[in-house]
């Protein structure tokens, strides 16, 4: 089961967490809910624009509301079940791209399918065999896909193949950073540049396996889940561990929001948001109605 998806925008407008089927979302500056919505089947992935927030549920329902009031836009079926262990993702430059809707999952045996609300063009299907997470480049023209075999193809939604690049062990997840993309194999984390080639950023020293990549806005950075308890924070410049946290709690995903702010989704439908520069920490409020949840971190 994959960790519970979590997003962080990156202009720090909105905090959204999940847990099961509902999607929470809270202020990003002062962390107060904002409002919460359920899909029908448990949710695998969020993102959040400037505009809006999108889900994806592992029935393959994709979903988007207006980020300020929860305004639904649609549910659209992707038209096929997205695997549990699957990792999917949303474009995050949506907005800019006008492309609200645009989904991507990755479901059983490999299949990647895109689903095009605003077009009506339905869903599109390519078959990669043993396919396993996802990222988009912020100008919505590419797409990277991780394969279980160790090799991440870069392409077009059209399915063209723009590189391949050879990593050794299954990729577990890929994220973009400025210039090329970030993926993680067992406990490394390797870098791929804008010509495909691949070089290492970093062993995590804990050989605990890393997951949930994810990069600052200005590339500097880079963030990941190590094992099940820690978020770790990474110098791309330097590939030296910056600063780690540790709970007690599962974390979930990982991600950037503005300057050096740091979100942490943890299971349960939490979130703290960490300022790097500052130490200071901030968790996100309880929604009325569900259980308040307390945690350390160290």
């Amino acid at each position: 089961m994959p960790p519970n998806p979590f997003a962080y925008e990156r202009n720090g407008a909105v905090i959204v967490c999940s847990d099961d089927r509902e999607v929470l979302v809270h202020d990003g500056g002062d962390e107060r809910p904002l409002w919460r919505h359920s899909m029908p089947g448990r949710v695998v992935d969020v993102a959040a624009t400037p505009t809006f927030v999108v889900a994806l549920d592992e029935l393959g329902h994709f979903a988007y509301w207006v980020n300020g009031d929860g305004s639904p836009g649609s549910v659209t079926p992707a038209g096929m079940p997205v695997h549990q262990r699957a990792v999917a993702s949303s474009g995050r430059a949506l907005a800019q791209a006008n492309r609200a809707s645009a989904a991507v999952a990755i479901a059983d045996e490999g299949v990647l399918a895109f689903s095009w609300q605003d077009t009506g063009a339905g869903s599109r299907t390519l078959y990669l065999g043993n396919a396993h997470c996802v990222a988009i480049a912020p100008d919505d023209s590419l797409v990277a896909i991780g394969l279980d075999q160790g090799m991440v193809v870069v392409g077009l939604y059209d399915g063209a193949v723009h590189q391949q690049i050879s990593l050794p062990g299954a990729v577990t997840s890929l994220c973009w950073s400025t210039g090329g993309w970030l993926a993680t194999v067992g406990p490394a984390m390797w870098r791929i540049d804008s010509a495909g080639a691949a070089s290492l950023v970093l062993r995590h020293p804990s050989g605990e396996a890393l997951g949930s990549v994810c990069a600052s806005n200005d590339g500097a950075l880079a963030a990941v889940r190590a094992g099940h308890h820690v978020a770790t924070v990474v110098s791309l410049a330097s590939g030296k561990v910056a600063a780690e946290y540790a709970y007690a709690r599962v974390v979930g995903e990982v991600c950037f929001g503005p300057d050096r702010w740091l979100g942490i989704g943890l299971a349960g439908g939490d979130g703290n948001k960490v300022n790097l520069l500052s130490g200071a920490v901030h968790r996100t409020d309880t929604h009325p109605g569900r259980q308040h949840n307390s945690w350390t971190l160290s």
